[in-house]
């Protein structure tokens, strides 16, 4: 079935069709959705009509398409930053317990075992940050970047997962619970994976992109 092909600008022009459903509780980092035409509409297109931070998922109406997929690609530049800052939120507070957390009379910072898990989370930080920035600067110069947010995306979203497990791991069993963040930062990197495209959709763009060249 041919679908009609809509603008942003037609989308965001046509927000009073749209009314808030509801508030959709997550594991991690919540989303406020409205629905019209039977279809979810992210957070962001509601945010005039309430008063909550809110977060964008993804645009998903029935029958619609958005005609300008540069939004898509510049979102997914967008989650990787986010990933990239939910992972160094992660290690920066697991740097910290390991060199305050005490075992045996010293630190849990110096085992080799708690200093190589900080050396892959700081190095997968840096990684994904370089491939983000490289998806940044080329959108602001105009240039096709459609597999670059995608490599972008994956890695950030999934190295945010890694990290934050890891994080957890540091903090051992304190790590599970609520009184510290690490448990959250799993919870909330788990969803980069997710919107915007999921991971398998990420590996679709980019091996799309692989074969053209």
């Amino acid at each position: 079935m041919d679908k009609k092909r809509i603008s942003s600008d037609e989308v965001k022009r046509s927000i009073d069709e749209f009314a808030v459903k509801e508030r959709v509780f997550l594991s991690g980092i919540d989303i406020v959705v409205g629905i019209s035409r039977g279809g979810l509409v992210p957070a962001a297109l509601l945010a005039a009509k309430i008063d909550k931070p809110l977060v964008a998922a993804y645009i998903k109406i029935t029958d619609i398409q958005i005609a300008d997929m540069s939004l898509m690609n510049g979102a997914r530049v967008g989650i990787a930053a986010q990933a990239i800052g939910i992972a160094r939120a992660s290690f920066e507070e697991a740097l910290r317990y390991a060199q305050d957390r005490k075992t045996f009379g010293q630190p849990i910072a110096n085992h080799q075992a708690i200093q190589f898990m900080l050396a892959d989370m700081a190095t997968e930080i840096d990684a994904a940050r370089l491939l983000t920035l490289k998806a940044a600067a080329m959108k602001d110069q105009g240039v096709r970047h459609s597999a670059e947010s995608s490599m972008a995306k994956l890695y950030a979203s999934e190295m945010a997962s890694r990290v934050a497990n890891k994080g957890l791991q540091i903090h051992g069993g304190q790590g599970y619970s609520k009184e510290f963040d690490a448990e959250r930062h799993v919870r909330d990197a788990r969803i980069t994976e997710i919107y915007e495209g999921t991971s398998e959709i990420q590996r679709i763009v980019i091996s799309g992109a692989l074969f053209k060249e």
